[in-house]
């Protein structure tokens, strides 16, 4: 298990982006609740799943991948971070 933290430059309304994916969640490939979000994915024909949920402290999400090689799993990361609008090439160099 790997486990990221994404910061963000406020405001960033997640309660809304859940909402807004729970309305269009892929039924099972994607969950959604009111704290968090839920994906299976495959990947070089493993399959893994990701949760992201809203940091307990500061302007922040947490990631946590579920995926057995880290050093495949920042190919598909990227997109996430983009999803949920929380990329800074700064702080988050992919």
């Amino acid at each position: 298990m790997h486990k990221i933290r994404l910061t963000y430059q406020p405001p960033h309304d997640f309660p809304a982006l859940l909402g807004f994916f729970a309305k269009r969640a892929i039924p099972g490939v994607e969950r959604v609740d009111e704290e968090s979000y839920r994906r299976v994915f495959t990947l070089a024909g493993q399959v893994g799943e990701l949760t992201v949920t809203q940091a307990a402290r500061g302007h922040a999400l947490d990631l946590q991948i579920d995926f057995a090689d880290a050093s495949t799993y920042r190919f598909t990361l990227s997109g996430y971070v983009l999803q949920f609008g929380v990329f800074d090439p700064v702080t988050h160099p992919l």
